[in-house]
C-alpha cells in the first residue's frame, strides 16, 4: 500500500527535478572556457597533406556539450481509455555530453548521454488527477561524420551525427486523493526503458587549436512499449547549441608528426 501524506504543494519535485538539470548543465560546460586558456601548452598537430589546422582539428578527439529545447510533437496520451486526459507541454528543455574519439580520416565514434524533464505534466480524469513529471534519458552510441574535414580550410566545419540510443525513462507522481478534511498526496516513482535512433546534421566553428562551438539539429526517436506518465512517444527535434574540447591523445600523437 503506497504511503499516504499530507502535503499542500504536488510541485516540488518539480522544482526539485528542475534545479538538478540545471546544477548539471552549469558543472558540464563550466569548464569549456576555461579549457582555451591552455590551448598554448600542447603543439597543434601537423596535417602532412595540406598544413591546414583547422582541417587536423577533425583528426582529435572531441569532449563537450551541448543543450537547447526538445519537441516532442507526438506528445499524446497513451491510454485508450478516452476518459483519461493528459496535460503537458510538448516542448521541454534538453541537455547531453558527449564524447567522440576518433577513428580515422573524417570519422568519430560519438558516445553521447543525455537528460530532458519535461516539466509539469497532469494526468486527470473526472475523480482523480496525477501531478508530477517525466524525466528521459537517452545514451547513445553512434557516429559523428565531417564530410569536408580533408580537404577544406574552413573554420566553419559541417557535420553529420548518427546511431542507436538505450533510452530510460522515469516518471515521478503525486496522486490527488481529496477528502472532507483536505487534499491528500500519495508519491510514487517508476523507471522504463526502450531502443531508439537518432540522426541529424550541424556545424562547428573552429576557434582555436582546442576550442570549437557547435550546432545540430537532431531527431531523436523516443517510443516506449508501455506509458511514462502517460505517454509512449517522447519522439522529436532537437536543436542544440554548445561548445567542444579538441585534443591529440598520446597513442595518436606519434602517428601525426
Amino acid at each position: 500500500m503506497a504511503t499516504v501524506v499530507h502535503r499542500p504543494a504536488p510541485w516540488n519535485l518539480v522544482r526539485r527535478s528542475r534545479l538538478r538539470l540545471a546544477f548539471l548543465v552549469m558543472s558540464g560546460l563550466f569548464w569549456l572556457p576555461l579549457a582555451g586558456r591552455s590551448c598554448g601548452q600542447v603543439p597543434p598537430a601537423h596535417n602532412e597533406d595540406s598544413g591546414d589546422a583547422h582541417s587536423a582539428l577533425w583528426r582529435k578527439n572531441a569532449l563537450g556539450g551541448q543543450l537547447g529545447p526538445w519537441f516532442s510533437s507526438r506528445l499524446t496520451s497513451g491510454f485508450s481509455d478516452p476518459s483519461v486526459h493528459l496535460t503537458a507541454s510538448s516542448t521541454a528543455f534538453h541537455m547531453e555530453f558527449f564524447y567522440q574519439p576518433r577513428l580515422a580520416g573524417i570519422a568519430n565514434l560519438d558516445l553521447n548521454v543525455g537528460a530532458v524533464s519535461r516539466g509539469e505534466m497532469t494526468i486527470s480524469t473526472e475523480t482523480e488527477s496525477s501531478y508530477g513529471t517525466a524525466t528521459i534519458y537517452p545514451i547513445g552510441f553512434g557516429v559523428r561524420l565531417a564530410p569536408l574535414a580533408g580537404s577544406t580550410r574552413w573554420a566553419v566545419q559541417p557535420m553529420l551525427r548518427l546511431g542507436g540510443t538505450v533510452l530510460i525513462g522515469t516518471e515521478q507522481f503525486e496522486s490527488a486523493l481529496t477528502l472532507p478534511n483536505g487534499t491528500y498526496y500519495g508519491t510514487s516513482v517508476r523507471s522504463r526503458w526502450a531502443l531508439g535512433f537518432y540522426g541529424g546534421a550541424g556545424f562547428a566553428w573552429v576557434l582555436g587549436e582546442r576550442i570549437a562551438l557547435t550546432a545540430c539539429v537532431k531527431y531523436q526517436h523516443a517510443r516506449f512499449a508501455k506509458e511514462v506518465f502517460g505517454s509512449k512517444d517522447y519522439s522529436g527535434i532537437q536543436v542544440l547549441v554548445g561548445a567542444m574540447y579538441l585534443y591529440l591523445s598520446e597513442i595518436h600523437k606519434g602517428f601525426t608528426h
